[in-house]
């Protein structure tokens, strides 16, 4: 009993001295952590001013870049955003003066080609890859061999995934968990500083198309207006002359209804348009595209008797998915203006393609003068009108097209030559 007593009071020192050393140990890695909290929170407050300056997303993609070189040091950054399951690098920058030694801005990387990204985005926290050499998976930077170790952190906004910041070095070794962290800290900070300016961006594109559209519209009123206040003044002026002259009466009265009747298309037009903005989900259905063509011609049968159309429809047509009422706008603004811009008189033919890739390829063929590759591009925008064509225009109808369309999942297009009439054409997915 002794001898064991005094064993252990010979081990009491041994252990008092180890356990003074392990508090001490404890002690100096609370007080480093702490210190380094101190700086990271100093860091991210010193970087926070030029991250909110600007909305702007291209300025705050170039903030977040001279930002994070404050947070971990680098010799390359890069700022990817992603779209739906890949991965686009918007913004990069390296450490010559000439920013040479950058990755190409503008690639779009598919995830499941990068399994850093897909791995980083499913558990949402960062990753350091050593060496890179040494890795099997070195593929973030995989245009750029010079560099030898790297960091990837996902940038999270509400809850998800938006996108990826990277870092990397020449170095290899170059990045520890701590720089992991401390890059996760402030991939938190700017996922707000882009978010806000992707709003921001969007809230602008949807105030110049809203402000565009306004003003076609009120272009496009003006003068139907004028002709029906025009006509009305002279029958109004003096009935007594105007009564023997019958056949002239009619002609007035024929005038004004006209252009009550492009009145009425354009608000249609415009009220469509607002529809389409403000839904996010559409129900989708078999669309029965016999009757639904039917049902246009039924619609232009007056501006197809009045330039002496001659119209083309096929007996079958394939089956397709959408919106019926919206696909049966798509092809009133393509056939009215194959007939407004056709030969003398117009010839339309109306069509579609055997499916392929899952979709189905609907077309309007007009035999008019054509469009030269600069009036093409000019299409399918918000506030389109071709000089050469007057105060009609395609814009109004085309942009309306383009929103539906991109709706509906599909895509439209023309495809033209001077002389050679054009091809206007939109896809709609496969039933």
């Amino acid at each position: 009993m002794r001898v064991g007593l005094i064993q252990n009071q010979e081990r009491t020192p041994v252990q008092a001295v180890s356990e003074q050393v392990t508090g001490a140990i404890d002690s100096v890695r609370v007080k480093l952590a702490e210190r380094e909290q101190r700086v990271l929170a100093k860091d991210l407050r010193d970087v926070a001013p030029g991250l909110s300056s600007t909305l702007e997303l291209d300025k705050v993609l170039a903030e977040i870049l001279v930002g994070v070189r404050r947070v971990v040091q680098h010799e390359v950054a890069s700022i990817r955003l992603l779209e739906g399951d890949t991965a686009r690098l918007v913004h990069a920058r390296g450490n010559s003066p000439d920013n040479s030694n950058a990755p190409s801005l503008g690639k779009s990387r598919l995830l499941a080609d990068v399994p850093v990204y897909s791995r980083v985005r499913e558990r949402g926290q960062p990753v350091a890859i050593p060496d890179t050499q040494a890795h099997p998976d070195r593929s973030i930077f995989p245009e750029m061999h010079s560099v030898r170790s790297c960091v990837c952190a996902p940038i999270r906004a509400d809850e998800q995934v938006i996108g990826f910041l990277d870092l990397g070095s020449a170095t290899p070794d170059a990045f520890s968990p701590a720089h992991a962290r401390r890059l996760q800290a402030f991939a938190d900070q700017v996922a707000i500083a882009i978010k806000n300016a992707q709003r921001f961006s969007e809230l602008q594109a949807r105030n110049r198309e809203l402000g565009a559209f306004a003003h076609t519209v009120a272009h496009d009123l003006k003068s139907p207006l004028a002709s029906l206040l025009g006509f009305c003044s002279i029958l109004d002026g003096d009935l007594e002359e105007l009564g023997p002259a019958l056949d002239e009466q009619r002609e007035f009265v024929g005038i004004m209804s006209a252009a009550a009747r492009e009145m009425v298309d354009i608000v249609d037009a415009f009220l469509l348009l607002a529809s389409v903005r403000h839904v996010d989900e559409v129900k989708v259905e078999r669309l029965d595209m016999g009757r639904i063509a039917g049902d246009v011609q039924q619609r232009l049968a007056h501006m197809i008797e009045e330039h002496g159309a001659e119209m083309t429809v096929p007996d079958t047509w394939p089956d397709a998915l959408g919106f019926a009422p919206w696909v049966e706008a798509i092809w009133v603004n393509y056939l009215s203006n194959a007939i407004k811009y056709g030969g003398q008189p117009p010839c339309v033919d109306l069509g579609a393609d055997a499916p392929q890739n899952g979709d189905v390829r609907f077309w309007v063929h007009d035999n008019g003068n054509g469009l030269t590759p600069a009036e093409q591009a000019r299409l399918f925008t918000p506030v389109t009108r071709l000089e050469r064509i007057g105060s009609d225009g395609h814009g109004l109808g085309l942009s309306i097209v383009q929103r539906i369309v991109d709706k509906l999942g599909g895509e439209v297009g023309v495809e033209s030559s001077p002389g050679e009439g054009s091809t206007f054409w939109f896809t709609l997915p496969v039933a």
